[in-house]
């Protein structure tokens, strides 16, 4: 196979990138967590009214389904919007990568043209992640990172659909899943390390906003690293 990045590579490279290009990645990071905050704020009401319905359900048990059911809805919905807004996030990531200073409006106008295709193939992948994890949870962890780079295909390739750029992002992980695996375990550290210095209120912001600037960096460039090595396979056309 060719010669391709280690996990600790790819980290010590997003660090370095972070350091170099840290207002642009403040900025990623400000916008990741705006992102979470309006969508906590849109669901929170639908959040209440499924707990009103929990709760009555210990008196009128015919109500328990539909609250079951209706927080199943409402975690999908939650998670299918935050990895479709990931994406234009993740795009303008790239551009900072590339040494491009993306604008705004760029990005907003970025993000109106595709969000059909964001929301579509987060939908899928979502769907498959949560089926996987929900009948094995081996096979699950296997089959989130055998769809990690889905989303960022269907933005170097835009001709593809939810199902080629699912099943072409099998193929092209292949090889890559252990890495993917000790990739994320990598951020997680940088999480728990700030955790444990709780002896100030800075250091654990400070580690998730590092977390949050990590993955968006850590995942364009292991994706960038996969997508080469599947052109020099001939699995994927060369970028034009």
């Amino acid at each position: 196979m060719p010669s391709t990045m280690t996990a600790t590579q790819v980290f010590a490279t997003a660090f370095d990138q972070i350091k170099k290009q840290w207002k642009g990645a403040l900025i990623i990071v400000a916008l990741g967590y705006c992102v979470e905050l309006l969508i906590g704020l849109a669901v929170t009401p639908v959040s209440l009214l499924l707990g009103v319905f929990n709760g009555l359900s210990t008196v009128l048990w015919p109500l328990l389904p539909v609250a079951f059911v209706g927080f199943l809805a409402l975690g999908y919905g939650v998670s299918v919007l935050l990895y479709a807004l990931e994406i234009p996030l993740l795009r303008a990531t790239g551009w900072l990568i590339d040494g491009r200073n993306p604008t705004l409006e760029e990005g907003w106008q970025h993000t109106t043209v595709h969000y059909k295709r964001y929301l579509l193939i987060s939908a899928w992948q979502t769907l498959f992640h949560t089926l996987w994890g929900l009948l094995f949870i081996v096979p699950g962890i296997i089959k989130y990172y055998e769809y990690f780079v889905a989303r960022l295909l269907t933005l170097d390739y835009q001709q593809l659909d939810y199902k080629q750029a699912l099943k072409l992002s099998m193929q092209v992980t292949n090889g890559f899943k252990g890495r993917l695996f000790a990739l994320s375990l990598l951020q997680m550290l940088v999480v728990l390390a700030g955790a444990l210095l709780i002896c100030t209120v800075v250091a654990p912001l400070a580690a998730t906003a590092l977390y949050m600037a990590l993955k968006y960096y850590c995942t364009v460039i292991v994706y960038r690293d996969i997508r080469t090595v599947a052109i020099q396979r001939g699995q994927l056309p060369p970028l034009a």
